[in-house]
């Protein structure tokens, strides 16, 4: 480590003010540390602010009270068993898992219910039970407890909207309150070592300027992914994805940074995703959000030919895997873009405001909707649309003769 001066200096430093960062900073505080909370944005909450932000909590307090039991040992076969497929054996002592693993699942049990309490004691985090939401993989049979483990803020609005929002904001007046020193506007660009040790961070300021923060203890990274940088997605994911929802601050310096100091990187070719309007990506709609659930008995996902490839109502992330589908007689992807199609019935009974619903109430004036009074004349509008962003899809687009609707 050089002599460069430090403008600041604390126990721990947490880069990164989001969903995962400011509970990180707020358990540090509360463990008698002094703290300095990096974020790049001018603003706090990441990807966190514009989210539902429901929290999956194993054994919460809510479900004892009302009495739905969720056992350590059923909950470590079930996310096992879902999570490493092909390696789970129920007979192995870790269910067929390296240690790592297991001991990671075993934290999450025994861990987030005090977590939640913790945040929620302190003011940080009240939250709600969501009772009745059921588990995605509800139907597994080594799940015993499909449904109460979600929690949301006490305040997020009835459709959830602003569940994020609200979170970010009361976790920030904590942080605030009990003396975590914020910086906004500091984007972390490289560590500061001192032989094996990892002894602080250097960012670039508002300014330009490259500021260096030292801490006693620990760095703790809690960044965003790399949604926004069209290099990483590419190295890492196997098709050339749209830039995502995820907060516009999510270019992935944790990665380049990670990688310089030789940090064993896991899992890179695989994240969590959503169906996302091609409109609001390639027009980087710092609003964007992503489609969570496709409401309506009568709609339908459709390639270029007018066929239907997927099952709608799959959870979000299951459902994106079709975007991903090879064909390897015409050496392309075919199902990159989808066009979701929806009628009448489902414009009147299904439209809401709901957050990830993409059927809006008409006559809002929303980019990605095409109407149409016939399917001839829905998928000439199609064409037409696709034709304005054939220079980002690679020319994809729906043949002359195509049933497309």
């Amino acid at each position: 480590m050089d002599d460069t001066p430090a403008a600041a200096s604390a126990d721990v430093i947490v880069v990164g003010a989001g969903g995962g960062g400011l509970p990180t900073a707020l358990f540090s505080r509360w463990l008698g540390d002094e703290v300095i909370l990096l974020e790049k944005a001018d603003q706090v909450g990441g990807t966190a602010r514009k989210a539902a932000f429901w929290y999956w909590i194993p054994g919460n307090e809510a479900m004892r009270t009302a009495g739905i039991d969720d056992p350590r040992e059923d909950f470590l076969r079930y996310v096992s068993r879902l999570s490493r497929p092909t390696d789970y054996d129920p007979q192995s002592p870790t269910l067929g898992l390296d240690t790592w693993s297991y001991q990671q699942f075993e934290a999450i049990y025994d861990s987030a219910s005090t977590a939640a309490e913790t945040l929620r004691e302190h003011g940080a985090l009240p939250y709600r039970h969501v009772a009745q939401s059921c588990d995605y993989w509800a139907e597994l049979p080594e799940n015993a407890a499909p449904r109460g483990r979600v929690l949301i803020h006490e305040q997020a609005s009835p459709s959830m909207a602003d569940g994020g929002l609200r979170s970010v904001e009361s976790m920030t007046r904590a942080a605030l309150a009990d003396g975590i020193s914020l910086r906004t506007g500091h984007r972390v660009q490289r560590l500061v070592v001192d032989g094996p040790r990892v002894a602080g961070v250097e960012a670039t300021d508002h300014d330009g300027r490259t500021v260096r923060f030292l801490a006693r203890k620990a760095v703790i990274f809690a960044t965003g992914g790399f949604t926004h940088d069209a290099e990483l997605r590419k190295n890492y994911l196997s098709l050339p994805l749209y830039p995502g929802c995820g907060a516009r601050t999510n270019e992935g310096d944790f990665v380049r940074i990670a990688g310089w100091a030789g940090a064993q990187l896991r899992n890179m070719n695989y994240a969590w995703m959503c169906p996302i309007s091609l409109e609001g990506s390639i027009a980087g709609d710092p609003t964007l959000t992503g489609v969570f659930s496709h409401g309506g008995d009568s709609m339908i996902m459709v390639d270029a030919a007018g066929r239907r490839v997927v099952n709608e109502k799959l959870q979000y992330n299951e459902l994106a895997q079709e975007f991903f589908r090879w064909d390897p007689v015409t050496a392309n992807y075919p199902n990159r873009v989808l066009i979701s199609i929806w009628d009448q019935r489902a414009q009147e009974h299904s439209a809401s405001a709901d957050y990830g619903n993409p059927i809006v109430p008409a006559p809002a004036d929303c980019p990605y909707v095409i109407r149409a009074d016939t399917l001839a004349e829905l998928a000439d509008r199609v064409r037409e649309r696709l034709a304005c962003y054939s220079s980002h899809t690679g020319d994809w687009s729906c043949p002359p003769t195509s049933r497309a609707t």
